[in-house]
């Protein structure tokens, strides 16, 4: 069995609405102007006109598509609660997952590595005698921990990446679901920076909203930063 860390998650952009800037433009000003198909030469002014406005539907037209390789089923359970999205992952239901890899939480001391292997192993050993025993795999599926591998496609428009940056860059979240919201917005930062370099959490584009469930890493004056 192999142990992943969470950096060895892959995130791939696999497709992506070619020239983003103009087409918000287009679809921006069809309400007001006639020559709408026109590219403007202010295009670039009118992301952060619209961001400041909270005038996002436009952002609609905009798609993603990801592919997400090796991350947890505990990743796959948070992020399709973003539910303005499109979601296909690999299925318990039919694949044998005796030999999937898992993922692991960083920091570990030795023997607490030792002891999370040791019940990932126990977990995998009982689903392998449950399916050697006749039991449908669907069923044996019970048995395995939250840490199985998953492979996914994400497809998602520009307004709910935003939201979605804006959610899972905040360190409230587990590091998993950090990491990949990370990789996501460095390959989105890549093909459109004019909208996702002014993206992410509160504390980056205002101010902290938790109140007393701030993270004490902002507590302590650590905010966001764009290191991605």
């Amino acid at each position: 069995m192999k142990i992943l860390n969470y950096e060895d998650i892959k995130v791939t952009l696999l497709r992506k609405t070619e020239n983003p800037l103009d087409l918000m433009d287009g679809v921006s000003r069809v309400t007001m102007s006639k020559d709408f198909k026109t590219k403007s030469e202010k295009s670039k002014a009118i992301v952060k006109f619209l961001l400041k406005g909270n005038h996002t539907a436009p952002l609609e037209f905009i798609d993603y598509t990801f592919l997400i390789e090796g991350a947890s089923r505990s990743f796959l359970s948070q992020i399709t609660r973003h539910r303005m999205a499109s979601f296909m992952s690999s299925s318990q239901h039919y694949m044998n997952y005796s030999d999937f890899p898992h993922a692991i939480m960083k920091n570990l001391t030795d023997e607490q590595k030792m002891a999370f292997e040791q019940s990932l192993n126990d977990s995998v050993d009982a689903y392998k005698t449950l399916i050697n025993l006749g039991v449908p795999k669907y069923e044996a599926r019970q048995v395995l921990p939250n840490s199985c591998a998953v492979n996914l496609y994400v497809k998602m428009n520009a307004r709910s990446l935003m939201n979605f940056f804006n959610l899972r860059l905040c360190y409230r979240n587990t590091e998993e679901i950090q990491i990949v919201a990370e990789k996501m917005l460095k390959l989105c930062r890549g093909h459109f920076p004019e909208l996702f370099d002014n993206i992410g959490p509160d504390c980056f584009q205002t101010n902290c909203k938790q109140g007393r469930m701030m993270a004490d890493r902002c507590k302590e004056g650590n905010k966001w930063k764009q290191n991605v």
